[in-house]
C-alpha cells in the first residue's frame, strides 16, 4: 500500500517495520529502493462481507479477471450503492455462475452472505477486539473460505502488523527473487525466516509481492 490516506503515526510505524526487516534481511533494503516505504494500514471504510466476497472471487484468478468478474455482480445484484447480503441471498446459484463464478464460488458467498446476516461473523469493530488467529478461526468457519482469505483481509483491509501469508505463492515467489532466485528456497525455508520479520511480518508479505511482480 502506498502512502495515501496514510497518518503520522503509520508511516512511522512503516519507518520502523522497514528498518527491522532489512536489520534482520538486509535484501529488502534493495527492495525498498525501488518502492519507498510501504505501509499496513486499516481501511476506514471496510465492509466484512464485502471484503470477503471480493477475496474470496479473486482467489486463483488475475486481478484483471477478478475485477471483471466482480463488477458483474455489483451490476447485475446490488440493489443500492454497495453489493449486500441479501443481493447474494436472493440471487440464484444460476445468475451467481452467469456472472463468471464456479459452483463452489457461487455457494461459498451464499454462504458468507447468510453468516454475515445471521451474525455469526462479526462486524469491524468486534473483529478490531479481536487476536489474529481468533478472526481467522471465526472466517474459515464458513465452507470455501480458508486461511489465505482471512490472511489477505486481515493485511489489505483491516491492517494488521504481523500477518505471513505463507500460503501465498506470489509470497514465496518474491522470497525465491529476493534471495537472488534461488530455487532451492521452499516454503519451509521461508517459514522458518519469517519469524525474524515479526512483529512486522504483514510490511514484508507486501514487499514480497513487489518483488514478484517485478
Amino acid at each position: 500500500m502506498s502512502c495515501e490516506n496514510v497518518n503520522n503515526q503509520e508511516r512511522e510505524e512503516g519507518l520502523l517495520a522497514l528498518r527491522h526487516l532489512v536489520s534482520v534481511s538486509p535484501e529488502f533494503r534493495k527492495i525498498s529502493e525501488k518502492t519507498g516505504v510501504l505501509n499496513v494500514y486499516p481501511k476506514d471504510d471496510t465492509n466484512i462481507f464485502f471484503s470477503l466476497v471480493r477475496t474470496v472471487v479473486g482467489q486463483m484468478l488475475s486481478r484483471s479477471a477478478a475485477r471483471t468478474i466482480f463488477s458483474r455482480l455489483i451490476g447485475r445484484l446490488a440493489t443500492g450503492d454497495i453489493l449486500k447480503p441479501s443481493d447474494i441471498q436472493n440471487a440464484s446459484i444460476r445468475i451467481l455462475r452467469e456472472c463468471g463464478l464456479s459452483q463452489s464460488k457461487s455457494i461459498c458467498i451464499k454462504e458468507i452472505a447468510d453468516s454475515v446476516e445471521s451474525g455469526n461473523i462479526p462486524d469491524v469493530e468486534r473483529i478490531n477486539g479481536m487476536s489474529d488467529e481468533d478472526i481467522i478461526k471465526s472466517f474459515t468457519k464458513i465452507k470455501g473460505v480458508g486461511r489465505w482469505t482471512a490472511e489477505m483481509i486481515m493485511i489489505f483491509e483491516l491492517g494488521r502488523p504481523d500477518v505471513m501469508a505463507l500460503g501465498d505463492t506470489g509470497v514465496l515467489r518474491g522470497y525465491q527473487k529476493l534471495k537472488s532466485g534461488q530455487r532451492g528456497r521452499t516454503l519451509k525455508s521461508l517459514q522458518k525466516i519469517s519469524v525474524k520479520w515479526k512483529p512486522y511480518r504483514s510490511y514484508a508479505v507486501l514487499y514480497l509481492y513487489r518483488v514478484a511482480d517485478e
